[in-house]
């Protein structure tokens, strides 16, 4: 996996700090040892007559101060570990002006998030081609704050998302609500990325609602009047599709049947794959082989 800052950086880090002191030592195009980039400067530097102690006080203070805004890969985590977190993130830089914008637009109510139909991300849904994404888009942000400053107040927010937004906690649980069940619900009130493409696997479709549904909230923050009235529908609703789950169910026949493991290992793989029961792969299995009986004989 890509690093946040690669030597490249710190490179051109170094060579930038050096033209605000008047100095111009350009590093190659393929330049992306700052050691090697380091000693070459500082030879150059020795032969311009600038004492060795002053550059070597120089090169540390720089690189320090690179170290200091560069984020750690535990500070990465967040993102990293997590696809709903990477999905959100990833919406999120794609729709800031520049690094400091976010809370800005939040707060005078220009929200960055009006602008949602307006611009298309072709990343496919897939959680570490996102992660690269997103450390790309870093690397290349400007403004004040750091990389480190930028992703920790990134972070706090997804946090309080979290804690005072998750309604979705239920689902694709022990009760047996689907999360097709929730990406339906959610396209059906209108809350949805419709430029941002939602994967099939079941991590996938759980980090496109939640990005869907925190990026509205966000929207909206101007009238929280509109978050809690449709927490309350969706509370709702959520009930209402447990009861008629747990009532299917009960409905269900129980059928006590020796499989061979090889085809017991599929049943688990499609079930994982697909975030659904044993006994909907099954049922699933049955529908096709009768819809065939069926074709068959009506020929």
């Amino acid at each position: 996996m890509v690093k946040l800052i690669e030597d490249r950086d710190a490179v051109l880090f170094l060579s930038n700090a050096l033209a605000t002191k008047g100095i111009t030592f350009p590093p190659e195009a393929t330049e992306s040892n700052i050691h090697r980039y380091q000693s070459k400067a500082r030879d150059f530097l020795i032969r311009k007559r600038v004492p060795a102690e002053e550059i070597d006080t120089f090169f540390t203070q720089t690189l320090e101060r690179y170290r200091q805004r560069t984020p750690t890969e535990n500070e990465l985590n967040w993102f990293m570990d997590d696809p709903r977190a990477s999905f959100w993130l990833m919406c999120k830089l794609d729709h800031a002006d520049d690094i400091n914008s976010l809370s800005g637009l939040i707060h005078t109510g220009n929200s960055l998030l009006d602008e949602l139909g307006t611009k298309k991300n072709d990343t496919p849904p897939n959680h570490n081609l996102r992660v690269d994404y997103i450390k790309d888009k870093i690397r290349n942000q400007g403004g004040i704050l750091t990389p480190r400053e930028y992703l920790r107040d990134l972070n706090n927010e997804w946090e309080r998302n979290l804690e005072c937004r998750d309604i979705f906690r239920g689902v694709n649980s022990s009760s047996g609500v689907s999360i097709d069940w929730l990406n339906d619900y959610l396209k059906d009130n209108n809350i949805t990325l419709a430029n941002y493409q939602c994967g099939s696997s079941i991590e996938e479709k759980l980090a496109y609602c939640y990005a869907s549904y925190f990026i509205w909230c966000e929207r909206n923050n101007r009238d929280g009047v509109i978050e809690f009235a449709f927490a309350n529908k969706f509370k709702s609703a959520f009930s209402t599709q447990k009861a008629r789950v747990k009532k299917n169910s009960s409905k269900a026949k129980q059928l006590n049947v020796h499989i061979a493991e090889e085809f017991y290992d599929k049943m688990r793989d499609i079930a994982i794959s697909e975030g659904i029961s044993n006994a909907n792969v099954i049922e699933y299995a049955i529908q096709v082989a009768w819809n065939n009986k069926k074709r068959h004989h009506s020929k």
